[in-house]
């Protein structure tokens, strides 16, 4: 029978670990906590940049879904003129012209909601990057 293989030093193909005191330790997780906390405020400074953009492109389209809704509005209600007036073909045309204006313009209203939507303006890779960070800091302690 032979005796089990006992390592007493670092595993094979490892390099040997140095010997730290607790105060360079500590050093060293205060110098990383303070670059991991600028890491992620230039993180989310790039995202909120990115969702800035994606909202003032929601606001213009709502804005044109708006404008374009009005015209709709109006020109249904010279439809509604023209029924009253004429009650002849004219007026058919003016409710089929404001019908589809008044159809486009709520098409750019409910694009421009969906651009405004919670969860396209929540910075999500900050988020996930944040508990990974998290979870890592609670491993480490373990």
């Amino acid at each position: 029978m032979t005796a089990p293989d006992i390592q007493t030093g670092p595993a094979r193909g490892e390099a040997p670990r140095e010997t730290r005191s607790v105060p360079d330790l500590l050093r060293d997780m205060v110098y990383q906590a303070g670059d991991l906390i600028r890491q992620e405020i230039a993180l989310a400074r790039a995202e909120i940049s990115a969702k800035t953009s994606s909202l003032s492109t929601g606001l213009i389209t709502l804005g044109v879904g708006f404008v374009l809704t009005l015209a709709g509005l109006i020109v249904l209600l010279d439809a509604v003129v023209y029924a009253l007036v004429y009650v002849l073909p004219p007026w058919a045309a003016a409710l089929v012209v404001g019908g589809v204006v008044f159809i486009i313009g709520l098409l750019f209203v409910f694009s421009g909601q969906s651009e405004l939507s919670t969860r396209n303006l929540m910075p999500q890779r900050t988020v996930r990057t944040m508990r990974e960070s998290t979870r890592l800091g609670k491993e480490r302690r373990e």
